[in-house]
């Protein structure tokens, strides 16, 4: 059965000052962005970098996903150990993750 609820965090440590103050700004809206793209491949939507639009319950229309992979990563790296899993597969050129 896959988990229904998660309160998403994610990396912490940039490698260089700039990305460490903008990872620092933005924080609470990555957070928040792992988990519409959780929330949608759930719902069985594959997410991927060619329309990386995800439908945002919060404000009832749909999200812009910038830096897709990065938040991709956060999510398997919050997943570890919860036997839920992040799969992949290419479709024309781009790449699409889904559970």
């Amino acid at each position: 059965m896959i988990q229904t609820t998660f309160d998403f965090t994610i990396h912490e440590k940039e490698n260089n000052a700039d990305s460490q103050a903008h990872l620092e700004v933005n924080t609470e809206k990555w957070m928040h962005h792992c988990k519409i793209i959780y929330e949608a491949m759930k719902r069985g939507k594959k997410v991927g970098n060619e329309d990386p639009r995800v439908w945002d319950e919060s404000i009832k229309n749909y999200r812009r996903i910038g830096h897709l992979p990065r938040r991709i990563a956060d999510i398997k790296k919050y997943l570890e150990g919860t036997g839920i899993e992040v799969k992949d597969d290419w479709k024309n050129g781009f790449k699409y993750y889904y559970l």
